[in-house]
């Protein structure tokens, strides 16, 4: 009999075994790290060689610069919307300032709102993308993957990455100052402009979250965050081992080779198991494949 205290992680538990409670949250908190763990593997952050570790930074740089001009092309394209005149575009490598003419805090107020929303729209997209491809072509790059990842991190930061900018810049009208220099000039206060930046940019900042989380749990990689916490969270009757005599070398070699492709998950197919020699009815059943063989 074996038994699961000596194990961190397990796939089944002992029925029989109540822990105590100190137990349970310590394993509790376990799963959470490893599994928080398993998110910054992905994201190519802790594993990895020299080359891939070099590869995760290009990434990162590309991502954060696409956010940025995806930023600002947002907040341009609702100039054009209003019919707002922008006057000048100056762009540089880190920054694109818009010269424009407004005349009431709406213009202002959808200026802040336009640019981070732009990049949850396009991170929405890449989302969209992301689970068509899982669902109907059964594949997606992992790379690609890894690429939405880091874009739905930097659109979840976008409003701190373009104050960053605008300080080190000394821009007075960047985002964070919009609201503060219309209400600064109109109601000479501009704390009223100040409290609702913060407001509308922690209202996006948590719907930018809200997607995030639920990519990364339920559609990054194909849902591989959700199949690990089944693994070490699942009931023992939930999975179905075949016995050695119900399976071929050569199928079990075939699952190796399945286990290679899909990142060495949990598959699962449905099996048409025949109810007995003297009918031809069929029932379903679900067989889950362990997709993790030593080499």
């Amino acid at each position: 009999m074996i038994d699961h205290r000596k194990y961190k992680y397990c796939v089944s538990r002992d029925e029989d075994y109540v822990p105590a409670e100190t137990v349970v949250r310590e394993t509790a908190i376990r799963k959470m790290q490893f599994i928080l763990m398993e998110i910054v593997n992905d994201m190519g952050i802790q594993k990895g060689t020299f080359w891939e570790w070099l590869t995760t930074l290009l990434y990162a740089f590309a991502v954060i610069w696409l956010r940025m001009a995806i930023h600002y092309l947002g907040q341009y394209v609702f100039l054009k919307v209003v019919d707002a005149p922008v006057t000048d575009i100056e762009l540089k490598w880190y920054k694109i300032k818009l010269e424009y003419s407004y005349w009431n805090m709406y213009q202002q107020l959808g200026m802040i709102i336009s640019g981070s929303l732009a990049n949850t729209i396009a991170f929405c997209f890449l989302i969209m993308v992301c689970h068509l491809s899982n669902t109907y072509i059964f594949c997606f790059p992992v790379r690609f993957c890894k690429l939405i990842a880091w874009f739905g991190l930097a659109t979840c930061l976008d409003f701190v990455f373009i104050n960053i900018i605008d300080m080190a810049n000394q821009d007075t009208d960047g985002d964070l100052f919009k609201l503060y220099n219309y209400y600064q000039r109109t109601e000479s206060s501009g704390f009223i402009g100040l409290f609702l930046t913060f407001l509308v940019q922690f209202a996006l900042l948590i719907l930018n979250i809200f997607i995030f989380y639920n990519y990364i749990i339920s559609v990054h990689m194909d849902a591989r965050i959700k199949d690990i916490y089944l693994r070490i969270s699942g009931l023992g009757k939930g999975y179905y081992i075949p016995e050695d005599n119900e399976i071929s070398w050569n199928y079990l070699k075939q699952t190796y080779c399945l286990g290679e492709i899909n990142n060495n998950r949990i598959v699962v197919n449905k099996i048409h198991v025949p109810k007995s020699h003297l009918s031809s009815d069929t029932n379903i059943a679900k067989s889950y494949q362990f997709q993790r063989f030593s080499k």
